[in-house]
């Protein structure tokens, strides 16, 4: 069930999570605040949009559409966000519309995202590693990453947490 389901009115549980959209969107964008990408916080769209200064938009939108993902649309858009990263500068970026949120997978979001600024922007795009440890729990994505950046090995890891994590909740389910 989805929370709108619920008849609950949203109650922001942050100024950075305004709607459902965006707490659906943020698990497959939230490690970009590990590094610079701006992930739309001081914009309209709050991990709905993403960008940078240096980010080839028209180039990563043809790329993110050309991958068929369910779920998602994309186009181009620029903002000057108001508040973190880039805070004040112009950036390219990327507006991210959820079509259908039951196929929505915001890993596989992620899974592409990262590919292509590796892929396009691997001088520009900086990972902060300690950040990026905390938020994982791993060193692995790193090692990954640094290590040729194998796309099949990433979506393995973030597979395995998400399978260890259905194991551990399994006793704690009422239905």
């Amino acid at each position: 069930m989805w929370y709108d389901q619920t008849g609950l009115p949203w109650v922001a549980p942050s100024p950075n999570m305004p709607d459902l959209e965006a707490a659906a969107l943020y698990p497959g964008l939230g490690l970009f605040e590990a590094g610079n990408l701006s992930v739309g916080r001081g914009t309209p769209h709050p991990f709905g949009w993403v960008g940078a200064p240096w980010l080839d938009s028209r180039a990563a939108v043809r790329r993110l559409r050309d991958a068929l993902l369910d779920g998602v649309a994309f186009s181009e858009q620029d903002y000057t966000p108001t508040k973190s990263v880039y805070a004040g500068e112009l950036c390219h970026g990327i507006l991210i519309t959820i079509k259908d949120r039951e196929t929505l997978r915001p890993l596989a979001l992620f899974r592409h995202l990262e590919q292509l600024l590796y892929d396009l922007h691997r001088e520009d795009f900086k990972w902060r590693w300690d950040e990026v440890r905390k938020m994982t729990g791993s060193r692995e994505f790193q090692r990954i990453w640094e290590s040729g950046h194998d796309r099949i090995k990433i979506m393995e890891l973030f597979n395995r947490g998400a399978e260890r994590f259905e194991k551990s909740r399994r006793p704690y389910l009422l239905y």
